[in-house]
């Protein structure tokens, strides 16, 4: 650990001096933004967030899980601060959410998740929330939807570095540093950044007494680095990195006395990129390489488990504009994915190889977008996956957005292999969804914005797997079919004037996920509410900002979570308020900015797991200084 943190200062130190000896005066041009193209056609019909930037970056210094427990559109399944937090979209599973970084679906290939209390904030540039079945964007296991974590490239910026810190409670210490450097046809941006916390928070437990929290230490450490260089005005080449390291202890439930696990995680990313852009026509190709390690161990069961992942992932995608009203997207996508484990009954590999297509046509009033996708599996033999999403302006205010999409997911290396309790005769879980709603924008004066947005959704999953006692083990069985649906409102207001902006937005959710199937004799599940599903839910954040300082309140209601099939146990609804500061001052062209973060300040004792408390009032102090 030292020797990272004085190789982390030591970087600090190098680029503080070469900004202090190299001052560029520089040009602001607009940010290319680096997304495949296929995602604008392919969304089409969509519902789809975009985070504030605001917002995310007074939370530079936070995780991807801190930033979702503020949203409800997301149920975030949450072990505690710095531990496993996983997804629950539109009434699915962690491993129906597809997290997809610059075009590149991050889903591991043992358990089909991935933890998002080990995705920094300050590793990417956007964040956005693509709601619904989007396998043909994505392929397998984008079931609920995707969260898309994308990277910006800039030009003509010169040397610029931000420095940023801070102090919170549990001995929370987050550092990390962002370096760019750009002329007019190379970009480069270096991020490092490290994340400890004694984590000994305070809760209730099951007799209401106060405790501190034990065996709950993390400490965290990674980079993300990206280069672009222009070969031409129409060529783009770019090669991105990111790699994260985390050591945490693992707390017991509150129904254990004491715990002694612990957990390593590791994970290598990098992808290359090459893009073409003609007026007519433009090519993308990606490959990319991903890596995870992780290692369990418990010294009181003498269990030391280490699991590795490898995937390799080449994609070939081409749009062609046929005329004003007309465009084509043609891919071909190669995945190869292995891994090897003590825990599995063999080292597994899987090649999947797939084809995408999308025909596009707009007119005056009507955009419209028709994809399929076909993978093909030497295992398995899913079926083609057909989409069809439409854009319809009703009046200059109102419009009709809709899609209509199948999915399906493959069952994951552990649901097939792992050791004792793998089925190998699992088949791909397969269903449709259905989802339309109205979009209302309204310019009411120059000062005033209203946005509301309406959604109604509905879903069809079959052979839904589920892990249940066989004998001594648990085993993965195709058991339940699963019918989702509900409903989404979102209000957005704005104010501007002068120095003074001010927002406020609200987001409600009503989502029913129930088990309408299933092959046990007297399943008391049937018909019944999926555990961990909140019925209700619903957001509120405001936003005051007058000159360089300002305020943001956030609310997030979550109502009953049946923790048993049978709905005979449940968690309890839960409130939480939380509250930022924050003040920019420039001064001599550089930027200070402090932010005060006040979470969860009402002291509300909740659980979004059965047994793992949440903390009570928490805050952060964080500064970064930018040159």
């Amino acid at each position: 650990m030292k020797k990272q943190v004085y190789f982390f200062l030591c970087f600090c130190s190098f680029v503080i001096h070469t900004k202090a000896q190299t001052i560029l005066d520089t040009v602001v041009v607009e940010e290319v933004k680096i997304m495949a193209s296929k995602f604008n056609t392919f969304s089409i019909g969509y519902k789809i967030e975009t985070f504030d930037t605001i917002l995310t970056k007074n939370l530079q210094n936070q995780s991807l899980s801190d930033l979702l427990a503020m949203h409800n559109g997301i149920y975030l399944k949450n072990y505690g601060p710095g531990n496993l937090a996983s997804p629950s979209l539109r009434g699915t599973g962690a491993n129906h959410t597809a997290v997809v970084w610059n075009g590149i679906n991050l889903q591991n290939n043992m358990n089909g998740s991935i933890d998002f209390s080990l995705v920094p904030l300050s590793a990417t540039d956007e964040i956005n929330i693509q709601y619904g079945a989007s396998s043909t964007l994505y392929g397998s296991g984008a079931i609920g939807g995707a969260i898309n974590l994308n990277n910006k490239a800039k030009f003509n910026k010169g040397n610029q570095c931000k420095i940023a810190s801070g102090y919170g409670s549990f001995q929370s210490i987050p550092l990390y540093v962002a370096y760019h450097y750009s002329n007019a046809k190379t970009s480069l941006n270096i991020k490092p950044y490290v994340s400890y916390s004694k984590n000994n928070f305070q809760y209730y437990d099951n007799t209401h007494q106060l405790n501190n929290r034990q065996h709950n230490e993390y400490f965290k450490n990674g980079l993300s680095a990206e280069i672009y260089h222009k070969l031409s005005e129409s060529q783009l080449i770019s090669i991105k990195y990111w790699q994260q390291n985390s050591d945490r202890q693992i707390a017991p439930a509150l129904t254990q006395f004491s715990n002694t696990a612990s957990q390593q995680d590791q994970s290598y990313r990098t992808v290359l990129e090459w893009q073409k852009h003609h007026i007519r026509y433009n090519i993308h190709f990606k490959s990319a390489y991903l890596y995870d390690f992780l290692q369990y161990k418990d010294s009181a069961s003498h269990l030391n488990s280490i699991n590795n992942t490898h995937s390799f992932i080449n994609e070939l995608e081409s749009s062609i504009q046929l005329n004003e009203k007309q465009q084509i997207i043609l891919g071909l996508n190669n995945t190869f994915n292995t891994a090897t484990s003590f825990n599995l009954q063999q080292n597994p590999s899987m090649n999947k190889l797939a084809f995408f297509a999308a025909y596009k046509i707009s007119f005056k009033h009507v955009v419209t977008n028709i994809s399929f996708r076909k993978e093909f599996i030497p295992q398995y033999n899913p079926p083609v996956v057909p989409s069809i999403g439409t854009e319809i302006k009703i009046l200059p205010s109102l419009s009709f957005k809709g899609n209509a999409a199948t999915c399906y997911r493959i069952p994951t290396f552990n649901d097939l292999y792992w050791q004792n309790a793998g089925n190998p005769r699992l088949k791909p879980e397969y269903g449709y969804q259905v989802e339309g709603g109205l979009v209302w924008q309204k310019t009411i004066s120059s000062k005033w914005q209203l946005h509301t947005e309406a959604n109604v959704y509905l879903a069809h999953i079959d052979n839904w797997i589920i892990w249940l006692p066989n004998g001594i083990f648990w085993s993965p069985q195709n058991l339940m079919k699963v019918y989702s649906r509900g409903t989404e409102t979102v209000v957005k207001l704005q104010y501007k004037h002068q120095q003074i902006c001010s927002s406020l937005s609200i987001h409600t959710n009503y989502r029913l996920s129930t088990n309408e199937k299933t092959k046990l004799p007297n399943d008391a599940s049937l018909g019944k509410q999926l555990i961990y599903v909140p019925i209700y839910s619903f957001s509120a954040s405001y936003m005051l900002q007058y000159k360089k300082a300002g305020l943001i309140f956030n609310q997030t209601y979550n109502g009953y979570r049946y923790t048993a099939s049978d709905h005979s146990s449940y968690l309890k609804p839960y409130l939480i308020s939380n509250l930022q500061l924050f003040v920019n001052h420039t001064f001599a062209k550089h930027i200070v900015n402090i932010s005060l973060l006040a979470n969860n300040f009402l002291n509300t004792n909740y659980q979004t797991i059965v047994s793992y408390p949440m903390p009570l009032a928490n805050y952060q102090l964080n500064v970064s200084f930018t040159i």
